[in-house]
């Protein structure tokens, strides 16, 4: 029974995974929400209106649209940890001097410290994972008032 009992770090190895996957859905959101925004703002100039208020929903609009996408770029953006010779970031691992290097100090760990690396991993996604998406609440939101005042602006000066 004991040789099927699972490696301590298993559960956290698996956390980490899933904050990957997490990372990887909120970089894809915030690539589509910049393909979409770029498309709205290519259509701007065309709702023009001749009022005052018109110009301000034009005006407002456009800077809500592009606020959206520097908050999505800031979710793409990477976030890399202080860089030091560590066996689990890939940004670290490029410290080692040769690839003999790093597979030794990958078999120098020992069940417990490789738990702690996960552990350490995990705890720096997850704030990772809390910038990320804190921006991409901040674009979505950004991106759903610059699209109403853009269907505002249509309506008034494309239909009216």
């Amino acid at each position: 029974m004991e040789s099927e009992k699972r490696p301590q770090y298993h559960f956290s190895k698996e956390i980490g995974d899933t904050y990957h996957t997490y990372i990887s859905i909120a970089d894809a959101k915030a690539a589509a929400l910049i393909a979409i925004t770029i498309l709205l703002i290519g259509y701007l100039p065309e709702l023009t209106g001749k009022s005052w208020v018109e110009y301000l929903t034009f005006f407002i609009s456009g800077i809500c649209l592009v606020v959206s996408i520097v908050f999505s770029l800031l979710t793409v953006f990477p976030r890399q940890n202080i860089s030091k010779k560590d066996v689990l970031f890939w940004e670290d691992v490029r410290h080692f001097k040769t690839e003999e290097e790093y597979w030794n100090a990958l078999k120098s760990l020992s069940e417990e410290e490789v738990g702690r690396k996960y552990a350490s991993q995990n705890f720096a996604l997850s704030k990772i994972l809390h910038k990320k998406y804190k921006c991409i609440r901040h674009s979505i939101m950004f991106f759903i008032i610059g699209l109403a005042l853009q269907l505002t602006l249509y309506i008034t000066v494309k239909l009216l």
